[in-house]
């Protein structure tokens, strides 16, 4: 499904996510238009790995919308989501040797 230049790829809005009753994710909303590239950066501990999770469906939010391509996304389970064509690739030591970088990162797109 073709996404309009006008339109966005990814929404976020009034993100909330908690892990029992630490609250992680304040209010957390964002637009990603196609095209765009962006970085999201934060110290150890901010929530930047939740935010990911929780947009692909590991993690489940407490309040808020999450929009993939003005789709609704946010209540759907992970390999759904990730059929829609949004993966979250963790940051991992374990990479095979043998392969390049590029050839690692392709792995993590089937």
């Amino acid at each position: 499904m073709a996404v309009h230049p006008d339109e966005k790829l990814l929404e976020v809005h009034d993100l909330d996510v908690s892990y029992k009753k630490l609250k992680v994710l304040f209010q957390i909303s964002m637009k990603i238009h196609p095209g765009e590239v962006v970085a999201v950066v934060g110290r150890n501990g901010a929530g930047k790995t939740t935010l990911f999770k929780t947009i692909t469906g590991f993690v489940k939010k407490e309040a808020g919308s999450i929009l993939f391509k003005g789709n609704d996304i946010g209540g759907l389970k992970p390999y759904e989501i990730a059929r829609s064509g949004v993966k979250y690739i963790p940051q991992d030591k374990i990479v095979f040797t043998d392969l390049k970088v590029r050839e690692n990162l392709e792995l993590g797109r089937l």
